[in-house]
Formats: structure tokens, C-alpha cells, sequence
């Protein structure tokens, strides 16, 4: 498989393998793409010349509301689409004869095309299926549009045909313009079916009693439900989008309706389990059911999941029903809240309601009152990051208006910012589709104060996640929204190229801090008119995108020669937040630390002066941004100071490799290199063990700050592994001048990161005692070519202090140690110390958490750092081995296995490890014991007898 239509998608490059990040199979997501091309292939039959027959525009519509995220899981149902998809083909081939080509298409074109094509029509395709449900929603009210459905065929034909950039880019904003005029149609079909909705404070209290839950967008299916329930003492909650169907008076009149239960689509097997009651999915936003509550899963329309009961199209919810007055309900009134403990929340804000007070706005914005206009808006996920919303939310202005709508509202909409003007701070518009409605206020406002929409002081700082919050992005660029605001993360499906045409001719970029965000949307701080800032923070994007191209197969070359265009003056932050978002997204780290070797060419010239001179803008960039991570030169810490250290230790490193690459530049023999490069190798090997024993593992698992630590961590196991391929086997090996370039290159580069992203990063963030622990572990990792390591004064005094405090503590007198009870005896705790660290073995214990919390004392082959204690154990292994340890841990703690041996050699000896599950007298997992033992003396023995 692959699909990278959400946001969600793995690595945010693509999901692939045997199942997407959504929970679809792999079968099932390949149905999905015959589908499509199915679809395609009808579409170029029905041409978009004239209006297509209705039962086309549904097989097209129907089909393509199949293919949204969240949608369908069930291959049976997914085969009835293609089915009816190919049967109106044979139908209109039947009735005409027609010279078009309505074979189905190869969605593997599409995948494989070249990059900036292949975005541009994943740009209509995912349009088109989010556009394909508002036609749905639309439909089954009677509504439709003959321009809407021409264009469901023009589009896929587009798909679907051999077209250029400068053809397709037309065709994608065509998109943003119908879906303007379906969003419409569906906003006429509601109002004049339902209702103009009104305000209402809705309650997140659930009464005791049956009750149902229904989810997703229809109405329809609300209305016949409670239709249906009639007094049979049923009780309705909406959930997720349903919310805003609590505001419309024809839903309104009916009591059965009594208030919302849960919060957005993500959240749904957290909240759903369990549950004593059925849940109803009218639409999308359905994730696979847990064990818990899969037996009270009904799904009807579009929506379908195998083993499921599927309300079918004579939208009999009998079984529904009967199914919640099997179950009960709670027995008690249970009250729930919102992600911020608000215990209701307010819908209803719908267009009608907010221009009727337009003039009142407008007075109130040119006497001071409302001083900003936010749409926060957009879909809600699981992914971390998204909790920016709801501190966005917090930190708006006292005296500005937030206008809200789709799923993720969940984030904020149980806060209470009270009121402006004598309106709620917080006014919810209503579903995704009622988008339209809020276009339509902020023409309506733009005409009253007789300016431009962008003029307005109005911000859109959206989050997406799946095909509908793609057409409601291409509406607004179409009608020219400027600085738009997108996040989490932009999607994946847009080229660095196509990425360029929207920073540049829409200023689009992806969210960042709340602080920042404000500040340039505020005016707080001067932001470049010509759409700069924007592009900075669209950058890190375009570099996840260089890996994305590195990981489907583009040659290295050919992807450094386009970063270099993009980036010649790059920030080291930048790279390092890439890094970071990168492995957040689920990257594989190896993929990752291909993009080392990516920006590497920033400072890769033709010349030596050329690659110093760009390494020193790279430095001057970094120095200039002190607020995203300042430079390490800004504050040089105190001799002696572990950053002090390394930072000696690094022109140790250079200048070996430069008394290297003297003597390759001199022709001196090559008798010699091997010992030289053994040199660089032994104090590369001893320089690497302490960042990754001492820095690495204290960035990830204490500061969260994974990227550049594994990233780093893996290069460094490249580059000494290669040095001692090199050392030991020298010029023999093919291609040994090249490798030798590449891999003292590598070693530089490395040298220039830690000075420039590594400590900077870690300045910023270690504490005060951090680094005093790490002061006095480095003894222990010493080469006889590095330097005396001077004394930093202030970690010695600090010591001295300590030792002061504990020495006029009461301890206890001789004798009054406490005693540990054994199953078979007792001990002292000394005793017991005493015991462990006499044991000729490297112990380590860790617990059923996976955390490190014990290592014996001694000289160790494998150094353990006492910063190590109380850390995840993964977080310590470089991350070529944190799988292996997994995997593991895994098999001991399930049972799998009771040990697991590794032999290998270390330093010249073998050497026997060890893990063994620690079970209590119960049976449970308590957690593993690793012990290393060294088994030369073994080896020896058995050659001294002969045996």
C-alpha cells in the first residue's frame, strides 16, 4: 500500500507496509485505489462536456465519500462501490458509443509520477473526496448542483490524464471554487430542511437511562432516528461533529435530544469504552473498534466496519434502538467535561446569527472594543502537537472574538473566556461545511468596514486532518486568503515546489509556537510583507520532504542539488526541528539520518575556502536567531565545563583528520595511515561513548528532545565503524581514496553540528546539576591524546558544599543498620551492595516500567553512567540497538522466553550477555536482569587441559 492523505500518515512522507496509521489494512487501502481508478476511468467515459446522468454523479459521489480517511474498513463494502462503479461504465457504453477511454486507472501512476505532478493531483484527487461528502450530505436532502457534479468529472479526468504543471495548477484551485458552490448547496439544504440554527448551551451531562450516541456529520440520520425513538424513553447524545445539530430548531423540538457525549473523533476509543449504550456512525470519523464496545457499532451510508451491524438505505435504526434498551444506559446521572474540564459547551453561532449582529461588530471594532478576529478551526487528531490550539485559544487577546468550527473546537470549547461586546469570546459556527458560513461573515464584514478580506483584522490558523480539510484550504486560497496558518504539520502530499508556489503567492506556513504566532498575527513584532517569515516556517516542511524523496528511491545527488537551492543559508535549528518533527511523525530513524547526509551539502563547495565560507553562514544564521537556539559561541562556558570538554576534545578531532588528509595531499606511504586512522578511530570511539552515554540519553528521555540525539547518535556508529573497516583493512578495499574522503568529511561535518546544534541544545536545556553530573562522570572516558581536563570550579564547590551538609547529618550509629528480611536468611543493605558488586558480572536491573534502576559497581566493558538510573532503558542504547532491546524485553516479559543470550566480542575478549525475566513468587513479570560476563578466562582454561 501507500497513502499519505491525512495527516497523520506515518513519517509524514507516506504510509506503507501492512496497515496506515488510521488502522486500514493493506488490502484494503489497494481496494480503495482500484476504486478510484475505477472512478476515474467513469469519469473520463461521462465526460464533463454536459451534465452526467444523476445515477453517475452518485456512483462518483458515493464512491469517492468511500475513499475518505476514516471512512470504510470493510472490503466487502468497498467491492460493491467498484462494482456499481463498473456497472454504470457497461450501462453508458451500453446506451452510446462513446471513443473515450474509460479503462480503469493505475493509481501506481499516480504514486509513482514525478514529484510536483504527482502533488498537484493528490491536491484535486483528496479535493475532490472531501468535496464528494458535502455533494453526499446534500443529496440525500434533495439538494444537488449540475455544475458540482460536471466537475467531480472534469477533475478526475485530470487525475487521470497526461498533464503539465501549468495545466494542473488551474484545475486545483477550480477545486477550492466549486467546493465554494457545494458548501453553499449544502448550507441551503440544512437551513431550509432544519432550520437557521441558534445558540444553545449544550450539556456534557449523560442521564440515566438507555441512550444512544450518534457521530459524524448527517442530519438526516439524526432526524429519523429520533423520529424512530418516539417515546420510547431512548435518550440522544451527539458526539464529535454531530454537536452542531443540537442548534438546528427542527432537531431541537425533539426531547429525546439531551446533550453531547465525549469530545472529537480521536478520542473515540477512549470514550467509547465500554460504554452501556450503542453508538451510531452516520458518516466519517469511525476508528476501529476496540474489543470493549465493538458489539454496539452500528454504521449506516458510507461508513462500513467488518463485523459491524450496517444500517442499510431504508435507515431502519430498530436494531439500534433495541440495542440501547438492552444495555440500560448508567444507573445514575454520569456528568462528563471537555479536554478542560468545562462541564458544557455552546453551539449555534451559524452566519445568520453573527451578521444580524454585523453593525454591532463593526461599532465595536472602530471604537476599540474587539480588537481581532481569529477562525480557529479545522479537524481534530491524535498526533502530539495538537494541544497548540487550545494554548492558542487561552493566550488571544481579552478583547478578540474566536470563531470556530469542525472537530477541532474540542480543543478549547469547554473554556470560559467570557465575553466581548456582548457576545462569547468563543463562538462555534458549526461542522467542517459550515466553513462557508464563516467565509460569508468575513465578506459581510470586510464590506462594512469597505476594505479587502485580508485588510481585516482577522486571522486563520487552521488544523487539518483529513480529504475536507483540503477543499476548504483550496476555497480559501481560491477566494486569495492570505497567511494562512496550517498544523500541525503541512501535508505531506506537497512538493518543495508546490510548497514554494504557496508561501509565495499565499504566504501559507505551518503553525509554530502560540507565543510566536500571535506576535507576527498581532503585529507585536514586524513581519516581512513579502511573505518571508512564512517561508522560513515552511521550510522545515520542505525538509521532511527530502527525505520522503531519499526513502522512495531519488538519487542523493540529485536531492542535495535541490536543498542547496532552497537552503543555501540555513539555520542549524532548522535542521534540528526538522529532525525532531520528523522522528515525532514516526520517521524511521535510519531515514532520518539520511538527511545528514542532505544538509551536509550546505557546506559542501567546490573548494575548501568555499565549504568554510558556507559553514560560516550556516554558524552566522544560527548566531542571528538567539530565540530559537542560540549560538554556542554567545556563551562560552567555564573551563572545565562539560561543554568545555568536548569542545577541546573536538580540535583534538580535527586536527587529526587533518593530519590525515596531509598526508594523503603529500603522497606520504600508506604505511602509516592505518595507524593513523586507528588513532582518529580510538579517540572518535572514546568522544562518541561519552555523548552517547552522558548527552544523548539525557536529551531524549529527560527533555523529550529525540531528533538530533538518535539522528546524531546513528552517523556516529556509521563514521567509527567505518574508520575501522578503513584502519584494519586499508587500501585493499575498493574504492578506498573515496571512502576514506567521505568518511573524514563525515567526522568534520560532525564536529561542526555538535558546536552548532548539539551544545546549543543542550546549553538551553540542562540544568545547573545536570551538568554536574555529567562533570563527574567524564573521568571515565578518557584518551590518552585528549588534553588534561581542567578543573570547573564550580562543580567543585558545589561538591564541597554537599559533602559539608551531609556531614553534619545525623547518621546512624554502628550497628543500627536496618535489615533486609530473605526468603532464606537476611542482610544488610551494605551487605547486600557488598555481595552484587563482588559477583565477577556487569549487573543491570530493570523494572516492569523498562526503566534502568540498578548497576553493580566496578570496572565495566559496558560503562553505565549513574545519570543512567531511573531513564527508560531504550533511551540509553544507540538506536541501531533500541530495537533489538524492544524486542527483547518484550519476549521476557510476555513469557516468549524465559533468557535470551548474546554472544559477541568486545575489546578483543568474548563475552557473554545475558537477559533474564525476574518473576515474582506469583509468576509476574517484574522486570529483566542483563549480566555481562567475560569468557576469555573460559577460552583459556579449556585450551590450558586440552579439553
Amino acid at each position: 500500500m501507500f497513502c499519505f492523505q491525512c495527516e497523520q500518515t506515518a513519517g509524514c512522507t507516506g504510509c506503507r507496509g501492512n496497515a496506515g496509521v488510521c488502522g486500514k489494512k493493506s488490502d484494503t487501502a489497494d481496494m480503495q485505489d482500484a476504486l478510484t481508478g475505477a472512478l476515474i476511468g467513469l469519469a473520463r467515459l461521462a465526460g464533463s462536456e454536459t451534465v452526467p446522468a444523476d445515477s453517475t454523479s452518485r456512483v462518483l459521489i458515493e464512491g469517492l465519500f468511500t475513499t475518505v480517511t476514516n471512512v470504510s474498513f470493510d472490503d466487502d463494502a468497498i467491492r460493491v462501490q467498484l462494482e456499481r462503479a463498473h456497472a454504470e461504465k457497461a450501462r453508458i457504453l451500453q446506451n452510446s458509443a462513446s471513443g473515450k477511454d474509460s479503462s480503469d486507472y493505475s493509481m501506481k501512476d499516480l504514486w509513482d509520477a514525478r514529484e510536483d505532478i504527482r502533488s498537484l493531483k493528490s491536491l484535486i484527487l483528496f479535493g475532490l473526496r472531501g468535496m464528494s461528502a458535502y455533494a453526499s450530505h446534500a443529496r440525500v436532502l434533495g439538494y444537488h448542483d449540475d455544475d458540482v457534479d460536471r466537475f467531480f468529472c472534469e477533475g478526475l479526468a485530470a487525475v487521470g490524464g497526461e498533464l503539465t504543471m501549468e495545466q494542473l495548477l488551474p484545475v486545483v484551485l477550480k477545486v477550492g471554487e466549486v467546493n465554494l458552490k457545494c458548501m453553499a448547496l449544502l448550507d441551503r439544504a440544512n437551513t431550509e430542511t432544519y432550520g437557521t440554527p441558534v445558540p444553545v448551551t449544550v450539556p456534557l451531562k449523560v442521564e440515566k437511562g438507555p441512550f444512544i450516541v450518534v457521530t459524524g456529520h448527517d442530519l438526516r440520520d439524526l432526524k429519523l432516528l429520533l423520529e424512530q425513538i418516539g417515546d420510547r424513553g431512548v435518550h440522544v447524545y451527539t458526539h464529535g461533529e454531530m454537536l452542531p445539530a443540537q442548534a438546528y430548531p427542527e432537531l431541537k423540538k425533539y426531547p429525546q435530544l439531551r446533550g453531547n457525549f465525549g469530545t472529537a473523533w480521536q478520542n473515540q476509543q477512549r470514550e467509547f469504552d465500554g460504554i452501556p449504550a450503542p453508538v451510531l456512525y452516520t458518516t466519517n470519523c469511525l476508528m476501529p473498534p476496540k474489543a470493549s464496545y465493538a458489539d454496539r457499532v452500528f454504521t449506516t451510508g458510507e461508513v462500513a466496519f467488518p463485523g459491524t451491524v450496517h444500517i442499510g438505505e431504508d435507515k431502519d435504526f430498530t436494531p439500534v434502538i433495541e440495542k440501547a434498551l438492552a444495555l440500560g444506559g448508567y444507573s445514575e446521572d454520569r456528568q462528563f467535561t471537555g479536554i478542560n474540564g468545562g462541564t458544557e459547551v455552546t453551539t449555534g453561532f451559524g452566519r445568520e446569527t453573527v451578521l444580524s449582529h454585523a453593525g454591532d461588530i463593526a461599532e465595536a471594532v472602530k471604537a476599540g472594543k474587539i480588537s481581532h478576529f481569529f477562525l480557529v478551526a479545522g479537524c481534530d487528531g491524535a498526533k502530539p502537537g495538537r494541544n497548540y490550539y487550545t494554548e492558542f485559544v487561552k493566550q488571544t487577546p481579552k478583547d478578540s472574538i474566536v470563531l470556530t468550527l469542525a472537530c477541532g473546537k474540542y480543543r478549547f470549547n469547554d473554556l470560559d473566556l467570557g465575553t466581548v461586546a456582548g457576545l462569547p469570546r468563543i463562538l462555534d459556527m458549526g461542522q467542517c461545511n459550515d466553513a462557508y458560513g464563516a467565509i460569508q461573515v468575513a465578506v459581510a464584514l470586510a464590506q462594512a468596514f469597505d476594505c479587502g478580506v485580508n485588510d481585516l483584522p482577522l486571522s486563520f490558523v487552521l488544523s487539518w486532518y483529513e480529504q475536507k480539510a483540503v477543499c476548504i484550504l483550496l476555497t480559501l486560497l481560491h477566494l486569495g486568503i492570505q497567511n494562512i496558518l496550517l498544523g500541525p504539520t503541512l501535508p505531506a502530499f506537497l512538493s518543495p515546489n508546490v510548497l514554494k508556489y504557496l508561501v509565495d503567492n499565499y504566504h501559507i506556513g505551518p503553525v509554530s509556537t502560540p507565543e510566536k504566532d500571535l506576535d507576527r498575527l498581532l503585529g507585536r513584532k514586524p513581519v516581512s510583507g513579502d511573505g518571508v517569515a512564512a517561508q522560513e516556517e515552511s521550510r522545515a516542511a520542505m525538509l521532511k520532504g527530502y527525505v520522503g524523496r531519499l526513502s522512495r528511491g531519488d538519487s542523493l545527488d540529485a536531492v542535495r542539488k535541490d536543498f542547496v537551492s532552497h537552503f543555501r543559508s540555513v539555520d542549524a535549528a532548522e535542521i534540528a526541528r526538522a529532525e525532531q518533527e520528523l522522528i515525532m511523525d514516526g520517521t524511521p530513524v535510519a531515514d532520518v539520518q539520511k538527511l545528514c547526509d542532505v544538509h551536509s551539502a550546505l557546506f559542501h563547495g567546490a573548494t575548501r575556502e568555499e565549504q568554510i565560507a558556507n559553514a560560516e553562514k550556516a554558524v552566522e544564521a544560527s548566531s542571528a536567531k538567539a530565540d530559537s537556539m542560540p549560538a554556542a559561541a554567545s556563551s562560552a562556558p567555564d573551563p572545565g565545563h562539560p561543554v568545555s570538554v568536548f569542545t577541546a576534545e573536538n580540535k583534538v578531532l580535527s586536527a587529526l583528520i587533518k593530519g590525515i588528509r596531509d598526508s594523503a595531499a603529500s603522497g606520504e606511504s600508506r604505511e602509516t595511515a592505518p595507524e593513523k586512522l586507528e588513532e582518529l578511530r580510538a579517540a572518535l570511539a572514546e568522544h562518541y561513548a561519552a555523548k552517547g552515554d552522558l548527552v544523548y540519553p539525557l536529551l531524549k528521555a529527560g527533555y523529550g528532545i529525540s531528533g538530533p540525539a538518535d539522528v546524531m547518535w546513528g552517523v556516529d556508529d556509521e563514521i567509527r565503524d567505518e574508520l575501522k573497516v578503513l584502519a584494519g583493512e586499508g587500501e585493499a578495499l575498493p574504492q578506498y581514496g573515496e571512502r576514506l574522503e567521505k568518511v573524514l568529511t563525515r567526522a568534520e561535518e560532525m564536529v561542526y553540528k555538535e558546536a552548532n546544534i548539539l551544545y546549543p541544545l543542550c546549553l538551553r536545556f540542562f540544568t545547573k546539576e545536570d551538568w554536574m553530573r555529567m562533570y563527574d562522570e567524564l573521568p571515565a572516558y578518557d584518551y590518552e591524546g585528549f588534553a588534561k581536563r581542567p578543573v570547573w570550579s564550580e562543580a567543585e564547590e558545589m561538591r564541597k558544599e554537599a559533602k559539608s551538609v551531609a556531614a553534619e547529618s545525623a547518621v546512624p550509629a554502628a550497628g543500627e543498620e536496618g535489615t533486609i528480611r530473605l526468603g532464606s536468611g537476611h542482610m544488610t543493605p551494605s551487605q547486600v551492595e557488598a555481595v552484587l558488586n563482588t559477583i565477577p558480572m556487569e549487573l543491570s536491573f530493570i523494572d516492569d516500567k523498562d526503566k534502568n534502576c540498578f548497576f553493580n559497581a566496578g570496572k565495566k566493558l559496558f560503562r553505565r553512567p549513574d545519570t543512567a538510573v531511573d531513564r527508560e532503558v531504550y533511551s540509553c542504547h544507540p538506536p541501531k540497538f533500541a530495537a533489538m532491546a524492544r524486542q527483547v524485553i518484550a519476549s521476557l516479559r510476555s513469557g516468549a522466553q524465559d533468557s535470551v543470550d548474546v554472544w559477541m566480542n568486545k575489546r578483543g575478549e568474548p563475552v557473554l550477555v545475558r537477559y533474564m525475566a525476574v518473576r515474582n513468587e506469583k509468576g509476574e513479570y517484574v522486570g529483566t536482569l542483563e549480566c555481562v560476563q567475560k569468557m576469555g578466562f573460559a577460552k583459556k582454561h579449556f585450551n590450558k587441559d586440552g579439553i
